[in-house]
């Protein structure tokens, strides 16, 4: 393995950012400080002390927790999905491995079928030295792969030049372009 790494966390800044603003927006619509205590929550999922008005300011409370528990969850699963998402460069391919509920993917092209890549780096990415990296092939099942949040995204596309030059070397392959 020449080289590896996972995407990094930055690339879920704007999610985070989104849902943490989504989620005080409830709460302080929900009529909650933050530094109400937990019991107060507790007493109005509980549903005590019953009467029409107060049910309607407790189904609200408790749509409200329900929206909370999805935007969390929501970030939970950004989170994880970047941590099981690996990118690996050997002498002869690239892999992008991806586990998920349906099992591991792993995706790989050889070296010497890439054609092109595109190194993009989005404004957020900018001050982290972050982007991301499309790489196109002429492979018919994948065509491209996206190397998401890599950090060094220039230096990493010239390496993977620099691999794909020497591979086509070693196979004696030469770039045949047709119209």
């Amino acid at each position: 393995i020449v080289w590896a790494r996972k995407p990094s966390s930055w690339l879920n800044f704007p999610y985070y950012l989104i849902n943490i603003v989504l989620m005080l927006i409830i709460i302080k619509a929900m009529g909650f400080m933050i530094s109400s205590p937990i019991y107060k929550m507790l007493d109005i999922v509980l549903m005590q002390n019953f009467t029409p008005y107060t049910l309607i300011d407790k189904l609200v409370s408790i749509s409200g927790f329900l929206i909370l528990a999805f935007l969390l969850f929501h970030c939970v699963y950004y989170f994880v999905w970047l941590r099981l998402t690996k990118y690996e460069l050997t002498k002869e391919r690239l892999f992008l491995t991806k586990i998920s509920f349906s099992g591991i993917r792993r995706d790989q092209i050889e070296l010497y079928r890439v054609m092109d890549s595109i190194v993009k780096r989005p404004f957020y990415l900018l001050p982290f030295g972050l982007g991301n990296i499309k790489i196109i092939s002429t492979d018919k099942t994948i065509g491209a792969i996206l190397l998401r949040g890599v950090k060094g995204p220039e230096q990493l596309a010239d390496m993977i030049r620099e691999k794909v030059q020497d591979t086509r070397g070693r196979r004696g392959i030469r770039e045949f372009m047709s119209n």
